[in-house]
């Protein structure tokens, strides 16, 4: 059963099927199709469910090729750092929660560029893209940095490099060879995924360090109500 995305896509299905004219025919492997010329006719062979070959002799056959992504994202995915899927087109960072955004902070993604659609979505996420950008850039007021980001503890870092291969966000720079690593706090998005791969504990964050989250700890243990060796609550 087909269910094609969009209310006037499913329409245009509905109509064409209510059409005598038009003959809907299912593949078993539509790489199978093949297409000949004969005269002013042209034939396709093809091979359907059962894997039957079958012939139709059309006057005139239109190709619809499925889309690809721009051989340019490539250039692109380098210069600013964003992956790609298998098939070139860019990663969404959240996918089901916010699906316009990368994996960079102030790029969105939007159109073709995410995955291949009709002319409706790419103007309404082109639309999205933009109010997404607008809303950051207030007249007067400056960006604000992410204040949760990491610190490496240079007297602890044995440069393993497993923070680099955990970054999302290439925020970590090895470039100096005498000098521990650094973290860009620009880049950085703050997800603690370097201080959990860190085997060294040499990643820490601002606020949330580990004496901070202990002294918490403790805090809550001291609060919560005593109980018995039955579960009651004790005074």
């Amino acid at each position: 059963e087909l269910c094609l995305p969009g209310r006037d896509s499913q329409r245009l299905l509905a109509t064409l099927r209510q059409n005598d004219q038009v003959r809907f025919l299912r593949m078993a492997d539509p790489d199978t199709v093949q297409i000949d010329a004969h005269g002013d006719r042209a034939s396709i062979r093809y091979r359907d469910e059962q894997g039957h070959v079958r012939t139709l002799s059309a006057d005139l056959v239109v190709l619809l090729t499925g889309m690809e992504a721009n051989r340019n994202g490539a250039e692109l995915a380098v210069c600013f750092d964003i992956p790609q899927d298998e098939n070139g087109f860019f990663m969404a960072a959240y996918p089901q929660s916010d699906p316009l955004a990368s994996t960079r902070e102030g790029i969105v993604l939007a159109g073709c560029a995410l995955a291949p659609g009709d002319i409706p979505t790419a103007v309404a996420q082109g639309q999205a893209a933009a109010g997404k950008i607008l809303s950051r850039l207030v007249p007067g007021e400056t960006l604000p940095l992410q204040a949760v980001t990491a610190e490496i503890l240079p007297e602890q870092c044995s440069r393993c490099g497993l923070c680099r291969a955990s970054c999302s966000s290439s925020a970590i720079d090895f470039s100096t060879v005498d000098e521990p690593p650094s973290i860009n706090k620009v880049l950085c998005a703050g997800c603690g995924a370097c201080a959990v791969a860190c085997p060294s504990g040499a990643i820490c964050f601002h606020h949330y360090t580990d004496q901070q989250l202990t002294a918490e700890w403790h805090r809550l243990v001291a609060d919560s109500p005593k109980r018995d060796s039955h579960g009651a609550r004790t005074v």
